[in-house]
């Protein structure tokens, strides 16, 4: 490259607020994970860092923390001697840490996230792009100034925020006052924290000591006051704080509400600090689809008990058998009552009808057929995310994720089709792969897949799908053959790591796309910069490194 091509990309890349405005230079927010926008590197190295402090209980707690485009620093409540990768920010303070994101990475760790960062959690995005994270247990009590609109964003999306972020998977989240909002955020969250977790009550005076003892928990508090304090106060204990829609005390650090939209953390410095609050209100986009979410669920639920007050014996009787006009039927009245109100854990009779289509049961259940029509008389209408942890979407908008969203992928990759116990191994290799937990935890997820993608998946024997399509063929597609500039920059800030989370099945598919992907994304930028397309060379560049 000549020496006027790298002058022209050095004014680019200088020019006043360019990059201070890009997408890409804030950190997202963990909730963009739930609309599969990729999270990026920032909030994959924070997690590495609290699986590191996992095996390391000794060290105290992290008071505050920023994620930045390069690096993460930690404010710890006492001095504290950290070992390499991690760097002192300065020599005066032995409390503050940083670690890059490269060396966060490749951490070694264990599987158990640190309690030191549990309550941790972002509170918005400086004015430099960076996440501002503060820990709700050491700071006990933070409150919302602003008007309504304001608050209520605000203690929504920080409901969203934490629950999203995977080093506060084990926090409770105490959800008080928030009435049909209540339900509608745990509904919504679920797929992301343990909805046992979640508490939702009227009024903070009906949380008890012993509701909160051995846990570590964030109240979330609408419509608090005075006496919200002073019940806190008899709850209080360095595993909980607490956040609230206004200021309960003096001494609470507060985020007060700016005329430009951003917020100040207030008692943070003696200037406070600016931020960005991350805020969901009504209309929002998260908002919307927790709207959307709890109607359908809502449907869902009604259609049910509809068909429920409707059962008979005549329902469950053997084809044919229900048409007679006398005899016996061949299941008994225990058996019915049993398959009614069963426990959560599903008998080893049940569970073998359930995952082998009923096979040779005397109660028929058809599998839906997967449809025969050619590729080309049929639009795909299921997308499969492979890039960062696997999702499945309709066309509607259903969607799963987690393991039934790992079993597609899986199937997808190994030629669409398995026997049910070769599913199970790569699925869980550190399960047993036959027996009635193995066959529960079978059923349920083909269940899933089954609710979410009926016409193209089915399970008698073997776990088959039929096609659909991934947002890497979108993506390599996109960067291949577009020419439209912002469509190539979307689809850069789209990549991600493959198949995160999956079991060790997914580690040669992973390498192999990630391959792929940074061989299109150096053409891109290579054929960007020779073209003076700064913004797709740089978005090129910025996605290689999430793979790395």
């Amino acid at each position: 490259m000549d020496n006027s091509r790298e002058e022209k990309i050095d004014q680019w890349m200088s020019q006043e607020g360019i990059r201070t405005h890009r997408r890409r230079r804030i950190i997202p927010s963990s909730t963009n994970q739930i609309s599969h926008t990729p999270v990026g590197t920032g909030l994959d190295a924070m997690e590495k860092v609290a699986f590191y402090f996992g095996d390391r209980p000794e060290l105290p707690i992290v008071e505050m923390g920023q994620i930045k485009e390069h690096e993460v620093t930690l404010s710890f409540g006492e001095d504290v001697h950290l070992d390499e990768p991690f760097y002192p920010v300065s020599e005066e303070y032995k409390d503050h840490w940083a670690i890059a994101h490269t060396d966060a990475l490749v951490l070694s760790t264990g599987t158990v996230y640190g309690q030191q960062t549990a309550a941790l959690t972002a509170i918005g995005n400086s004015v430099a792009g960076a996440k501002v994270l503060v820990n709700t247990n050491r700071w006990e009590v933070l409150g919302f100034v602003g008007l309504a609109r304001f608050t209520t964003a605000i203690m929504v999306g920080q409901v969203m925020e934490q629950a999203t972020e995977p080093w506060a998977r084990n926090q409770h989240i105490w959800l008080v006052g928030y009435r049909e909002l209540g339900p509608k955020l745990v509904g919504f969250l679920t797929p992301y924290h343990d909805e046992s977790r979640f508490h939702l009550v009227e009024s903070i005076e009906q949380i008890t000591p012993e509701d909160l003892h051995g846990t570590s928990a964030t109240i979330y508090v609408m419509g608090s006051g005075p006496a919200t304090i002073e019940a806190y106060n008899r709850l209080r204990s360095q595993n909980v704080g607490l956040m609230t829609d206004t200021v309960v005390t003096e001494q609470a650090m507060f985020i007060s509400e700016d005329e430009d939209g951003g917020a100040t953390i207030v008692n943070a410095g003696p200037n406070g600090l600016k931020i960005w609050p991350h805020l969901v209100a009504e209309g929002d986009g998260l908002y919307s689809a927790m709207d959307i979410t709890w109607q359908k669920r809502r449907q869902e639920a009604e259609s049910a008990a509809e068909a429920v007050e409707n059962l008979t014996v005549r329902n469950f009787l053997p084809a044919g058998d229900a048409d007679k006009p006398a005899g016996s039927p061949s299941i008994s009245v225990e058996d019915l009552e049993a398959m009614l109100d069963r426990d959560s854990v599903i008998p080893e009779h049940e569970s073998n009808l359930m995952e082998n289509g009923m096979s040779g049961a005397p109660i028929p259940a058809p599998e839906p057929a997967i449809p025969a029509p050619p590729a080309h008389e049929q639009a795909p209408r299921f997308t499969l995310a492979l890039l960062g942890r696997p999702q499945i979407y309709r066309a509607d908008g259903a969607r799963a994720s987690g393991k039934p969203a790992e079993a597609v992928a899986y199937l997808h990759l190994n030629g669409s089709a398995a026997d049910a116990i070769t599913t199970s191994r790569a699925l869980w290799p550190d399960e047993e792969s036959e027996g009635p937990a193995a066959r529960t935890r079978r059923t349920r997820t083909a269940k899933k897949i089954r609710d979410t993608m009926p016409e193209i998946f089915r399970s008698e024997g073997e776990w088959r799908i039929g096609r659909l399509d991934t947002d890497v063929e979108w993506i390599v597609a996109t960067l291949t053959g577009s020419s439209d500039p912002q469509h190539m920059i979307d689809a850069c800030e789209l990549v991600d790591e493959p198949l995160r989370a999956c079991a060790q099945w997914a580690d040669e598919h992973r390498s192999r796309i990630a391959d792929e992907l940074r061989q299109i994304l150096r053409d891109v930028e290579n054929q960007a910069l020779a073209s003076d397309q700064f913004e797709i060379a740089e978005a090129a560049r910025q996605a290689s490194y999430g793979l790395q």
